[in-house]
């Protein structure tokens, strides 16, 4: 299910690394940047901490939460089931011990790293689909990209989750958005 989202003179975006457990699937969004003054490889004066990193906008750096032109300007990607319900990534995923939402699907970030030249951004999906394809949709604003999507296949994530094997049963009372089995 790797997909190839963006790419232009300055940016490539591509998803892979999908994981599928009982309850949700992981994957990975990698963002590449290319410069034409990449043969000098150095680090620029000044630019230590810059990072390719498209989800930047939508987390707290040094506990200052982000503007709302870093929201409205940072990559955004979520899934749409076949049944229509929807969910986009809004940030930094559910602590442990929180409670699990109501109704699938959810999408949050999980751990990432990355150089000003490459980010790699794990996704956490909570919900199976029940039916149907998982439309990936995606924009950003800030390199003027324009809401697109790739489908995935529904049934090949139901047939993953279907066989996922459960290491141990969480107390109910404990579970969370981001409980893999």
């Amino acid at each position: 299910m790797d997909a190839v989202l963006i790419r232009n003179d300055t940016k490539a975006v591509y998803v892979n690394g999908f994981d599928v457990y009982p309850h949700g699937f992981t994957f990975i969004v990698n963002t590449l940047t290319h410069s034409p003054d990449a043969g000098a490889a150095r680090r620029r004066p000044g630019s230590f901490g810059r990072t390719a990193n498209p989800f930047a906008g939508l987390s707290p750096r040094g506990g200052e939460p982000p503007t709302p032109e870093e929201i409205e300007q940072a990559f955004r990607i979520g899934v749409r089931y076949g049944d229509g319900r929807a969910a986009e990534v809004e940030g930094r995923g559910r602590s442990r011990g929180g409670t699990r939402p109501s109704e699938p699907p959810l999408v949050s970030l999980a751990s990432g790293h990355g150089s000003e030249s490459e980010w790699t951004q794990g996704l956490w999906v909570w919900g199976i689909p029940g039916a149907g394809d998982v439309e990936l949709v995606y924009r950003w604003p800030a390199e003027q990209v324009c809401e697109s999507s790739v489908i995935l296949d529904g049934d090949l994530l139901r047939d993953a989750a279907a066989h996922a094997v459960t290491l141990w049963d969480e107390p109910e009372d404990e579970g969370d958005g981001d409980a893999r089995g």
